[in-house]
């Protein structure tokens, strides 16, 4: 009698455990599916922002970052109060060799927008600077905002006639 409630006690641990895998294969796409569209809907949620004039910047902070470009970027060059100061900071991340390699099809691009939203003129020392940033997002597990696997940044001096 202890056999046969055994086998099947051991039976129903078996059929568990197959139906928990079935759920978790099935699950595990339609999260990550979920996940990319909340990636597009925050940064159309972004380009709509901007077009209201409310701006872009209240949309991008710190802890988005990935943490392979917290390597290379710390939270003080994030942070800037002057224009001067932004330059400079934006001059240390334009220098910053990391390239981020996307095995990923569901990154967006800032580069995708409408509008170059990022992209600005800065004067110093009466010199003219054209500063054009590019944000690449992708989605992050258990989170509705994306992470920010990757800041470029332009700087070209222009010349003033």
């Amino acid at each position: 009698m202890m056999d046969i409630m055994r086998y099947y006690r051991i039976k129903r641990i078996k059929f568990i455990i197959k139906i928990l895998i079935i759920v978790f294969i099935l699950v595990f796409p339609v999260t990550y599916l979920m996940y990319t569209l909340c990636v597009e809907n925050y940064v159309s949620e972004i380009e709509y922002t901007y077009e209201d004039g409310e701006g872009v910047r209240g949309y991008i902070d710190y802890s988005m970052f990935s943490h392979k470009l917290k390597k290379h970027i710390k939270k003080d060059d994030f942070e800037f109060s002057t224009p001067e100061e932004r330059l400079e900071k934006l001059e240390k991340i334009e220098a910053v060799d990391y390239e981020y390699k996307s095995n990923n099809k569901y990154v967006v691009s800032s580069g995708s927008f409408r509008y170059d939203y990022f992209d600005e003129i800065y004067e110093k020392d009466g010199v003219m600077y054209h500063i054009d940033e590019e944000f690449i997002f992708a989605p992050k597990w258990f989170s509705l905002k994306p992470k920010i696997v990757d800041w470029n940044v332009t700087i070209h001096q222009c010349s003033v006639e």
